[in-house]
């Protein structure tokens, strides 16, 4: 999820004059969990308050997750490792995610193929974290697709553009 947390990040400052991103990895990511996060904000304020600027912005209790993978979901919300008491919503690959509806009652779920779909119609599984990106934009609406675009054709190739924008439309769609 490095690349849509980059892509996230790149996006919001073109709408947020105080974003971030931070990922969390280490050579044990390959098959772990990894994490990635996106602080969003309009206001120079932050948990710190430190001389009213961004000090650390770390997510402390996010209002988003996206889950790409059984074990990170595991690891944040089943193992309540992740305070989750502001979450608003839960994006997850429903391919590979399974939700206990019981754990995440009070959340907007939005599960979308990802995997699947990345496989199916564009033939690359890597595309499946920027059709959940796209899913977390049309849901939430935090940033517009338009940004998103915009971002994008800063950070990928001309050739993997268009591969990139036909998942934005995958992740619009849900299908």
């Amino acid at each position: 999820m490095v690349y849509s947390t980059n892509l996230l990040g790149c996006t919001a400052v073109l709408q947020y004059p105080f974003t971030s991103t931070i990922a969390h990895y280490g050579p044990e990511s390959r098959g772990s969990v990894t994490t990635s996060e996106v602080v969003i904000s309009n206001l120079k304020s932050s948990t710190s308050k430190l001389n009213n600027q961004i000090d650390y912005p770390c997510v402390e209790s996010p209002d988003i997750f996206i889950a790409m993978h059984q074990k990170g979901y595991d690891y944040h919300i089943t193992n309540h490792k992740t305070d989750i008491s502001n979450l608003k919503y839960l994006i997850y690959d429903s391919t590979l995610v399974s939700i206990r509806e019981t754990t995440v009652s009070h959340i907007n779920l939005i599960a979308v193929p990802a995997s699947q779909l990345a496989k199916e119609k564009l033939k690359n599984i890597m595309m499946a974290n920027i059709i959940l990106t796209a899913a977390l934009v049309k849901a939430t609406g935090i940033i517009t697709r338009r940004n998103l675009e915009r971002a994008l054709k800063e950070m990928v190739s001309t050739k993997d553009y268009q591969l990139n924008l036909q998942a934005i439309e995958i992740g619009y769609l849900g299908k």
